[in-house]
Formats: structure tokens, C-alpha cells, sequence
């Protein structure tokens, strides 16, 4: 029998994994000599040997085993690794490259004396980095590090769950970016940072001073990075039970209830009791299911209305309802009141249900939260949907858990896409149905189709039969695919690569720049170079020739190769854009470009609202349409403005303005626009910053960004769902102006004189934090302002905070939850005041 020798479990492991060596085949009792080889990256050889005896069985195992003598004695299972040692006094065995395996030769010779016959060997390939872990080289800031991600099926010891601890790998005096242990923690589940602090590209070996805020940067900078959780789904029981002391609306009877509720992060749709006519003290016991992730912020938004035949029923008030209160096995009874004389009251019983299953696979940065999504694809039989077409009858796809919701067969589409956020179980539905029917007859056919898509297996392609008219089918080739687990929305509060690589290159202009206007006498170290910005204003052309101006100034003084960042709004970012089509234009005289722009503000401008400028606008914006953009009256704007700035249209878009920055040239623009809601929300209450680089388009609020190029394209739960073509330069403008973004009420707020404005933001202020500090943690109960005014109340109201002009974009954030403890990540903390209590009422996810 032929000696062979076994790497248990697998020939194949991690570096830190245990195994077990067997040999087998030998004669009983024989001895022999085992010898493990290793060669390191320096062409190094690493050797170790035991002297064994076999069993009786004529095998050894060296769990079990007991070496009689060599580089150790007695049962080593891991002695051959463990022992390894070079023949090179003090050569310590290292791993520079993690992406590469060491091999472990093992080998067996007859007797004790390894230069006798071989009798067998094999190769132990021992790995660093596991499989689905992530390397990410880091250069931000100061930064010199390497951060590893663990697979999103690792299961943290830890935590017992898919929630990551983070570490900081630092390694000793030796210096270097050492990465080995960092990868196999990063295996194990742990988010490791492997960290040079010394002896590394600039970083000297020895420095005068060791900065704690080196370190400090390091800390904050894995607290802000995107973190791969799993959890289970729960089944989330909601019981209404009954009302109290409900006012009624109308003049002579008592109230007709029913309460609404709404859980967006478990459904796009609400739900109903039945309606109880004529009661102030209604009584359901409904029971109400709805599945939910506890990783997202659950928010449950119960409202009690009384029916109104004639009008818009009216909502007595509305509860919304934190339901991270009530934990997995519990059930809670809670009575929600309101502080008024007749103590109006709602009772609703909840319980939590852990559902049996895969854990879903979520993917966060502490604020925004990713679900798993699967997309559907659909496919219509091409020459029988051009039959039933010409019968004026089409095919109708409803998926109601989609992004894309219906879909409808025409001439030119017969081919579908689904993305659905998988653990909301959606099922599609399909009818054929006349092309003139209305919604509201969609329902009435009763030839359809419906399928879960939890009965169809991912990646397998399935021929269904539409039933059409008797005894006849349709033929649909459906298929579900899980959509990748790589977000095209960047969440983490970290600059992206790019910005960090412009980021070293101008760092090397400012320092020369600052060297020569401070006279310095010699170079500035790294951590001495400041980044400086210079940041503008808006006031339409005056904001774009102050610009230009002070940009003269600054370089006339020899200051604007100081700056690192060049941000403006409104009118100033006029002058950026013009500036930013040269990829030297720092390195000119301005002058230049100053007179061209002085020339073409004092042109007569009667041309742009010429009979052949108004026929371009129109077909400029049916093109934009045609392409998916969503069209507004700050497109036109965009277009007249494009107009009255420039003779002949600009085709560069925002991406191009990369050529200008990537050798660090000039600064890196940054154009900041204010994101309101359309809702009846002042300007005050609500918004939020975007910036837009050549690079991204992002939410510093959120830590969520996207390339440059893919604004204005539709995204769905951080995946890119229709790419629509970059927009020209023109139409961000035209979105930078900001001056839609306000209302009646913020031009009040605003024209006021300077003690009046204060004391309007003191009041407001004030207002927020009382409505913030009036109930518990749990719960919000909201009374609509107008109880007695009806309409009237509602139509003035519009008329302050409505904003008709607004412009509309598609959101990229849209699908994304916010994460359960998003309130306490550092990133979001500084909105945390004012934004706290209009998250509840306004989810993200609408």
C-alpha cells in the first residue's frame, strides 16, 4: 500500500486555521521523520522536523500522536507550522502581500534522518485573505492605512450575529503597512483598519513627535464606514382594538371611523378597519401583519378619520408609533391619548414574532440602510403582443412591491424589469385588458394571472400561460435574479478615491504656493499643509461677477493656488462653470475671461424669447422627456438662462470639469443646492445640503453619494435601475439657482428686518423642541392644525407653503431605510436637533 499524507479538513485554509495531518500506509510501528517546508516572498526557507512512530494500524495522526524528538517532542497537532525556522539567525517569518497563499510542503522519510528514501508528501495552501473579504487601500487625509470587510456571511463571535466589531491593526516599531492580520481578522468577522504609523511612503521612521490625532483620524474614520450586517425578518402583529371620546366633524351625527395604518419599510401600501357608522366610541379588533426588518427604523403611522361621503374624510389625528418598543416574544398594550378635553384616545395591542428563515442581507453606514432586492425580468411573446396589439388590447404587469409598480406592453416594449425588495414576498399579476380601458376597470377582468415570486426559483427561466380568451394562453417567460450585493450609491462618510488622490496632488501646489507668499525657508510637511477653501455666495449676476472679481484678487496676491476648494450656489457658480471649461484657468490671468463675461452680461438679451429660441426650448425639453427626465418649469428656466449667458448652446456636462482637477491644477469645484420637500413643509423646517463635484453627487447628511454622471438617472435601494444620459451643464444651473426652492412663507421669513427674522427662528426653534420633548421615545401623536377651519384653513395653508415652480429630479436615495440607531452615528449628530422630529412624520423611504 502506497504512503500518503492528508491535510484535514482541507489542503486548502486560512493561515490561522487548525488542522490535522495524517499519514497513512505505513508498516506498523515504523518510524519515520516528518519535515513541513515553507519559502517566504524573499525567497527565504522556513523548515521544521519530528521523529514519529507509527500505530499499530500503520497510520499516525498528529492530534492524537507523540513526536519522539526533532524541532519539538510530544502532541503538537500544529507542531510542524508552529516550529518553522530559517537557518538565518533572528529571520522572522513575515507576509508583505496578503493576496497570495504560503505553500506548506509536507513530507515523509523513512527512519529518523530526512535524507533517507521519501515516502510521500503533500502541499498545505494557506491563505490570508477568505473568501468575499474586501481590501480597500486608504490615502485620506493624513491616512495611510489598508481597511479590510468581512464577507457578508461571516457571523461575528462577538456579537453572534452579522454585526461587525471594528478593530485597529497596529503593527510595532518596524514600521511599514503590514496587513496579515488585519485580513485574517477581517475573516473571522471583525472590520479591521491595518494602520502605518511608521517607516511608510512620507511617514519617517522616526519622527520628532508621535500625533495622537493621527490616530484619532483613524478611530473616526472606521466609525464612518459601511458596515455589512445580516438579520432575521420579524412578524409584526398590530391590533386595533378600539376609540374613545372621538369628536365628530359633522354638524349632526356622530363620527363614521376607521383608522389607517402605514408601515412604509414593510409596505408602499396602507391598510384599513372597517368603518363604524355613527359612534364617538368605536370598536374594532382587527388584527393587522406586517413583516419587518428590526435593523431599519420602524416607524408605524396610525391614523383615525371619520368617513365623509361628500368631502375628504377627515383625520381626527394620527400616532406614529416606534415599534423597536416592542421586542421579539413580547406582546404591548398601548393606549395613546391626546391632551384635550375629552381625552381622545386610540387602544392598539402589538406583538413580535421572530420568522423562521435565511437571515436578509443589509448593507448600512449607521444612518441609511440597504435591503436585499431581487428583479424580476418579464418577457412578452413578441408577434402576439404585436397581434392583441393591433386589436387595441395590451398586456398589464403589476408588481405592487416594485419600484416600477405597472407596466404596460406597447410597440416598442415587450420586455420587462421588476426590483423588488425581496423579503416583502411581491407577487406579479398580469391581465390583457383594452387599451382605452380606465384604471378603475383594470380590476374587472377575469382572465389574469397571478404569481408569488417566492415560487420561482432565482436564475431559472419559467414559460407561464396569460389566460386571454377561452382555451387560449399567452405565452410570459418570467425570471427572478438577485440583484448584486455592490451598491451603485457610495454609503460612508469617507471622500471617495478620486477626491483623495486630487487631495495628494494638490497638497504638493499649495505647499509650493504657500512657501513662496510666507517666505518659509523650508518645505511644509505633510500635516502642515491646510486645506483652504474659498466659498461664494448666491445674488444671480451680481454673485458672478463678485466672483469673478475676488478670484482676480486672490490672484493677483498670489493666494488662489493656496486654495484646495472652490464652492459657490446660485449665480456664483456662473462663473465656476465658465471657468472650469479651461483645465488651466488658474494658471491664466483672468482678465481674459472676465471681459469676455462682461461683454456678453451687457449684450442685448430680447433673443431669448425669440420665436427661434422658444421652438429650441420646446424640443430641448421633449428630447430631455423622451430620455426619462422628469420635466419642470426649472428646465425651461435652464435653457433661457443657458440663453442669456452664452450665444451658442454648452454641451459639456459636469463630468468633464474632471480634466481640470486631475493633476490637481486647480481647485476642486463644489456647486451646493438646497433639497426642500414639495410637501407643506417651510424651508426652515426642512432642508438639507447636496453637494455636486466632478466626481459625486452626495448627502454629506446622509454619508450617501453617487458618480457625477449618474445624476438625474433612477436608482432603487442603492442599485443604478435606468441609466439616463448625463445632463448638459446648463440644467444643473438651472437646478443650482436655488431660488424655486422657496415659498410664500419663507419670502415672509426672509424680507423681514434683521430682529424680527432672529426672533422668528428663536420662536421656531423653541416650537420644534417642545413638539420634540412632548411624548415619550415611542410614540408622536400629531393633531392636523386645522380642526375647525376646514378648507379654508387648507387652501391658505397651501397658498404660504406651497412651491409650484420646484424643480423635481429622481431621488437616488430612494428605497433606502434609515438605520434603527442612525441618530446616534457621529456623521448624522449634527442634524439631529432639527431633523429628529420630522423624520418620523416624513420617511425617507416615500
Amino acid at each position: 500500500m502506497a504512503v500518503s499524507v492528508k491535510v484535514l479538513p482541507s489542503p486548502k485554509c486560512l493561515f490561522d486555521d487548525p488542522i490535522q495531518i495524517k499519514v497513512e500506509g505505513l508498516s506498523p510501528l515504523q518510524e519515520v521523520t516528518l519535515r513541513a517546508s515553507l519559502t517566504d516572498e524573499s525567497g527565504e526557507l522556513f523548515q521544521s522536523f519530528a521523529y514519529y512512530r507509527a500505530e499499530s494500524n500503520g497510520e499516525l495522526d498528529l492530534t492524537c500522536s507523540s513526536a519522539l524528538g526533532g524541532s519539538y517532542s510530544g502532541v503538537e497537532p500544529m507542531g510542524l507550522l508552529w516550529s518553522l525556522e530559517s537557518k538565518t539567525p533572528f529571520k522572522r517569518l513575515a507576509k508583505k502581500n496578503v493576496l497570495t497563499p504560503f505553500y506548506v510542503h509536507v513530507e515523509v522519510f523513512e527512519g529518523h534522518n530526512i535524507t533517507s528514501q521519501l515516502l510521500g508528501k503533500c502541499i498545505n495552501e494557506r491563505k490570508f485573505l477568505g473568501e468575499g473579504v474586501e481590501r480597500i487601500p486608504v490615502r485620506e487625509g493624513r491616512l495611510k492605512a489598508t481597511l479590510f470587510l468581512p464577507p457578508v456571511n461571516v457571523v461575528s463571535f462577538l456579537s453572534g450575529s452579522g454585526s461587525f466589531p471594528g478593530l485597529i491593526d497596529l503593527y510595532g516599531s518596524g514600521g511599514g503597512l503590514v496587513e496579515y492580520r488585519a485580513s485574517l481578522l477581517a475573516s473571522r468577522g471583525f472590520v479591521t483598519l491595518a494602520l502605518a504609523y511608521l517607516a511608510f511612503e512620507d511617514i519617517p521612521a522616526f519622527p520628532d513627535i508621535l500625533e495622537l490625532d493621527y490616530f484619532g483620524e483613524a478611530v473616526e474614520f472606521l466609525r464612518k464606514q459601511q458596515q455589512i450586517k445580516t438579520s432575521p425578518n420579524c412578524l409584526l402583529s398590530v391590533r386595533v382594538i378600539r376609540a374613545r371620546n372621538i369628536s365628530s366633524k359633522d354638524l349632526f351625527t356622530a363620527s363614521d371611523c376607521y383608522v389607517s395604518l402605514w408601515l412604509p419599510t414593510a409596505s408602499n401600501k396602507k391598510v384599513k378597519t372597517k368603518t363604524i357608522e355613527k359612534t364617538d366610541n368605536p370598536v374594532w379588533n382587527e388584527t393587522f401583519y406586517f413583516r419587518i426588518q428590526n435593523e431599519v427604523k420602524n416607524i408605524l403611522e396610525l391614523t383615525v378619520y371619520d368617513e365623509d361621503s361628500l368631502t375628504k374624510d377627515d383625520a381626527q389625528f394620527t400616532v406614529l408609533f416606534d415599534v423597536a418598543k416592542v421586542r421579539p416574544g413580547e406582546v404591548i398594550y398601548k393606549i395613546f391619548s391626546l391632551k384635550s378635553e375629552k381625552q381622545d384616545s386610540l387602544e392598539v395591542e402589538f406583538k413580535m414574532e421572530t420568522i423562521p428563515g435565511p437571515p436578509e442581507k443589509l448593507v448600512t453606514n449607521g444612518v441609511l440602510v440597504s435591503r436585499e432586492v431581487c428583479c424580476l425580468e418579464v418577457q412578452v411573446d413578441k408577434e402576439e403582443n404585436k397581434k392583441y396589439l393591433k386589436e387595441n388590447k395590451n398586456v398589464v404587469l403589476t408588481v405592487d412591491a416594485s419600484y416600477e409598480g405597472t407596466q404596460k406592453t406597447t410597440m416598442d416594449s415587450d420586455t420587462f424589469l421588476f426590483h423588488c425588495i425581496k423579503s416583502w414576498e411581491p407577487v406579479l399579476k398580469a391581465r390583457l385588458q383594452c387599451v382605452s380601458d380606465t384604471e378603475e376597470n383594470e380590476d374587472n377582468s377575469d382572465d389574469s394571472l397571478t404569481i408569488p415570486l417566492t415560487l420561482l426559483g432565482v436564475g431559472q427561466k419559467v414559460k407561464v400561460g396569460l389566460p386571454v380568451e377561452k382555451g387560449t394562453q399567452l405565452e410570459l417567460q418570467v425570471q427572478v435574479n438577485d440583484c448584486p450585493e455592490n451598491l451603485d450609491v457610495r454609503l460612508g462618510y469617507n471622500l471617495c478615491e478620486e477626491e483623495q488622490d486630487f487631495l495628494q496632488k494638490r497638497k504638493k501646489v499649495v505647499a509650493s504656493a504657500l512657501k513662496k507668499v510666507l517666505q518659509l525657508r523650508r518645505d511644509l510637511h505633510e500635516h502642515e499643509i491646510p486645506v483652504i477653501a474659498v466659498m461664494a455666495t448666491g445674488g444671480s449676476i451680481r454673485a458672478m461677477s463678485a466672483m469673478y472679481g475676488h478670484l482676480l484678487g486672490l490672484q493677483k496676491l498670489n493666494l488662489l493656488d493656496c486654495a484646495t476648494y472652490l464652492t459657490g450656489t446660485s449665480g456664483s457658480t456662473w462663473t465656476m462653470t465658465n471657468l472650469y471649461k479651461n483645465t488651466d484657468w488658474s494658471q491664466k490671468t483672468l482678465e481674459g475671461l472676465i471681459s469676455l463675461a462682461k461683454k456678453q452680461v451687457m449684450k442685448c438679451k430680447m433673443n431669448v424669447i425669440s420665436m427661434e429660441h422658444l421652438k429650441y426650448y420646446h424640443e430641448e425639453m421633449i428630447k430631455r422627456a423622451k430620455e426619462g427626465h422628469i420635466s419642470s418649469f426649472t428646465e425651461l428656466w435652464s435653457l433661457v438662462q443657458e440663453a442669456f449667458l452664452h450665444d451658442e448652446p454648452e454641451e459639456s456636462k459636469l463630468s468633464d470639469q474632471r480634466k481640470a482637477v486631475d493633476q490637481g491644477q486647480n481647485p476642486l469645484p463644489l456647486y451646493a443646492i438646497l433639497n426642500v420637500k414639495a410637501e407643506q413643509i417651510s424651508t426652515f423646517k426642512f432642508r438639507e445640503w447636496v453637494e455636486f463635484s466632478p466626481y459625486e453627487v452626495g448627502f454629506q447628511k446622509y454619508g450617501a453619494s453617487i458618480r457625477s454622471e449618474h445624476f438625474d438617472s433612477e436608482f432603487f435601494m442603492g442599485r443604478l435601475v435606468k441609466k439616463l444620459p448625463e445632463s448638459r451643464i446648463c440644467f444643473l444651473e438651472g437646478i443650482w439657482t436655488n431660488i424655486f426652492t422657496r415659498n410664500l412663507l419663507d419670502g415672509l421669513y426672509w424680507s423681514s428686518n434683521s430682529d424680527e427674522f432672529w426672533d422668528h427662528w428663536a420662536k421656531d426653534v423653541a416650537d420644534m423642541a417642545r413638539e420634540n420633548n412632548a411624548s415619550d421615545d415611542s410614540s408622536v401623536i400629531i393633531k392636523p392644525s386645522c380642526s375647525m377651519s376646514g378648507n379654508l384653513c387648507e387652501i391658505f395653508n397651501d397658498i404660504l407653503t406651497i412651491r409650484p415652480l420646484l424643480e423635481e429630479t429622481h431621488n437616488f436615495l430612494r428605497g433606502l431605510e434609515f438605520y434603527k440607531d442612525y441618530l446616534q452615528q457621529r456623521g448624522f449628530i449634527e442634524w439631529k436637533v432639527i431633523f429628529q422630529t420630522l423624520c418620523w412624520t416624513y420617511p425617507l423611504t416615500n
